[in-house]
């Protein structure tokens, strides 16, 4: 029983190996021939995503004195929009 046990957890570890490494340059946007003259990298399609939010629970999300949307959920968006750099992100209400 427990050579069987692990000859399934070998079979389990070549699997997600492989797989991870099939899936690791997934929509790189560049040209991975392998060549060595490298030719320039082809840029991501841009996406434009709206984040909605409505602004009334704070300190997630509320209105400053000028009605611009703040707090918590406000800036892990931004952050995150900046990080994901192929995002156009809006936030809405």
């Amino acid at each position: 029983m427990k050579k069987i046990i692990d000859i399934l957890m070998s079979c389990i570890a070549v699997l997600m190996i492989v797989s991870s490494t099939l899936l690791a340059d997934h929509d790189s946007g560049g040209n991975n021939d392998g060549g060595s003259d490298p030719d320039p990298v082809v840029p991501r399609v841009l996406v434009d995503v709206k984040i909605a939010t409505e602004g009334a629970y704070p300190p997630w999300n509320l209105k400053d004195e000028s009605g611009k949307l703040i707090g918590f959920e406000i800036d892990l968006a931004n952050l995150l929009c900046d990080y994901m750099k192929y995002f156009n992100c809006t936030i809405v209400e």
